[in-house]
């Protein structure tokens, strides 16, 4: 049976894989110990460099989401000021997410809201800019499995965005 995540976190044990690079001393034979690497990547795939978004939408995952990968599609959309858009997001357990976004050179103050399986919003953006990214103040790691919604808001300007949601691997130290 899995342990919750209040255990690892009673244990000192983070909820989440960091994301630098650091070494690891394995604890099956202490006098040969060998440190482990654990890369520090980008695992998203290169952008189309005809396209100005998806260029900034990777080079934002380069600076907020290394060691994740893209989790679902990447959604598209274009708005007006104070027009929003919601989009659905599975998020499992063991695995902690960032969501990221971009807008076009119209687009002066582009927002996120995250809402839980039950509706409630659970992080937003305060940032007064066009790449808002979830996630980084404290880490989305879901106990359990569940619908999610992501809002995409236009509070100022107008124009296209590009939003990804991103997750780690499984954490082994937390369950499968």
């Amino acid at each position: 049976m899995p342990k919750p995540l209040w255990f690892g976190l009673l244990l000192g044990l983070s909820a989440c894989p960091e994301t630098e690079t650091k070494e690891l001393e394995t604890q099956d034979a202490p006098e040969k110990a060998e440190p482990v690497t654990v890369p520090k990547e980008l695992k998203f795939p290169e952008p189309d460099r005809e396209q100005p978004l998806q260029v900034a939408l990777f080079e934002l995952a380069g600076t907020y989401a290394r060691n994740m990968e893209p989790h679902g599609p990447l959604r598209t959309g274009r708005l007006d000021r104070g027009g929003q858009q919601d989009f659905q997001a599975i998020l499992e357990p063991y695995r902690c997410y960032k969501i990221l976004a971009v807008g076009s050179a119209g687009v002066r103050d582009l927002d996120l809201v995250l809402f839980d399986p039950l509706d409630a919003p659970i992080v937003q953006d305060t940032g007064t800019d066009a790449e808002p990214v979830l996630g980084t103040a404290e880490p989305i790691c879901p106990s359990e499995a569940g619908s999610f919604r992501a809002r995409v808001r236009m509070f100022d300007g107008q124009g296209a965005f590009l939003m990804q949601v991103a997750r780690t691997e499984v954490n082994p130290m937390l369950g499968q």
